[in-house]
């Protein structure tokens, strides 16, 4: 995953890149160990200037106020310095990720079951609820990605694409589904 900021207002049809945060990758993380395998292979999402990542071991929380120095604020699950392999959360390993255009809240989408609330706050994001997505409690093959789009979330899954609509207090519902 790479994070890029271009002028795409001067000429829409030939975007300017203006910087590249992989210029500072050195800087981003005082944690280190953060390759885009583990930590950006899965979803991203952006809400303000925060954005939360995921890949196969769990999830990220990036900081692009300072646009020519992003940085990793916050890794989930957190990382030992003195562990020699990367922690693994299930929990924050998701397929699709949408912010609410009216809260601090992501919605990540894991591949097949649940979708987990996040608060967004200064002490990084924390998991409020963790909803099944799927009718009954059946599985669901598969989340693939997701959108937010006038006001409602949209995620495509192998088999349809369902519309979510924002119920407030980190609350998400399916409202409809295309197949």
């Amino acid at each position: 995953m790479l994070f890029r900021s271009w002028d795409i207002g001067t000429n829409p049809l030939s975007p300017r890149m203006l910087y590249a945060y992989s210029d500072n990758i050195g800087a981003f993380s005082s944690m280190g160990g953060w390759t885009p395998d583990y930590y950006a292979g899965g979803a991203m999402g952006i809400l303000g200037p925060y954005v939360l990542t995921s890949g196969a071991a769990g999830a990220s929380l990036i900081d692009t106020t300072d646009k020519g120095a992003a940085r990793e604020l916050f890794r989930y699950p957190p990382v030992n310095g003195s562990e020699i392999s990367t922690p693994m959360d299930p929990y924050f390993v998701y397929r699709a990720i949408v912010p609410d255009p009216r809260e601090p809240f992501f919605y990540g989408f894991r591949e097949q079951d649940f979708v987990a609330s996040l608060r967004l706050s200064g002490s990084g994001v924390n998991i409020e609820t963790m909803s099944q997505y799927s009718d009954g409690g059946k599985g669901t093959c598969c989340a693939l990605s997701a959108t937010t789009f006038q006001g409602q979330a949209f995620v495509a899954f192998r088999s349809a694409l369902r519309q979510f609509a924002f119920l407030g207090g980190g609350r998400i519902a399916q409202v409809s589904e295309i197949t």
